[in-house]
């Protein structure tokens, strides 16, 4: 099985309600691929998860993956809170539906049938592969911010 290294970050703006997720991908061979993209009507943490999701999904074989977030959300909601979520019917303790399931669901997915993954936390801009992926987490919402503008000068 590979072993590959993932760093993730997303980006929103509510100003324009953009939002952008970009990824580093490291696997053991040092060939680094860097991933990014974006979209209107999003969240942080919808964008959060999108980095996470769009790496996996980017991965050709089935490996073991070191994934680096800065969103204690994204570490605590796969690595306490989803298994919960799932017995409870997708309901938090609250007895709220839980927001972005869709992507919690696709997410599990990666992580129980794709391949095994080990969620790690880092401090925000602490790594330079953590500042990279925070770079093309804004550098995806700002491509989508300006297709906006073009929209609107039409």
């Amino acid at each position: 099985m590979e072993c590959v290294t993932i760093y993730t970050d997303g980006s929103y703006k509510p100003q324009t309600d953009a939002g952008g997720w970009g990824a580093v991908i490291i696997p053991r061979d040092g060939h680094i691929q860097e991933l990014s993209g974006g979209c209107v009507g999003t969240s942080v943490l919808r964008m959060e998860i999108t980095a996470v999701l769009e790496a996996l999904e980017h991965l050709k074989k089935q490996s073991k993956v070191l994934v680096y977030t800065d969103s204690l959300i994204i570490k605590w909601g796969m690595t306490e809170w989803l298994p919960r979520w799932q017995v409870n019917g997708w309901v938090n303790g609250y007895g709220e539906s839980i927001i972005d399931r869709d992507l919690w669901e696709r997410l599990d997915f990666q992580c129980e049938v794709a391949h095994v993954v080990v969620w790690n936390w880092v401090r925000r801009n602490s790594s330079r592969f953590n500042r990279r992926a925070d770079r093309l987490a804004r550098e995806g919402r700002r491509r989508v911010e300006k297709r906006m503008k073009c929209k609107r000068a039409v």
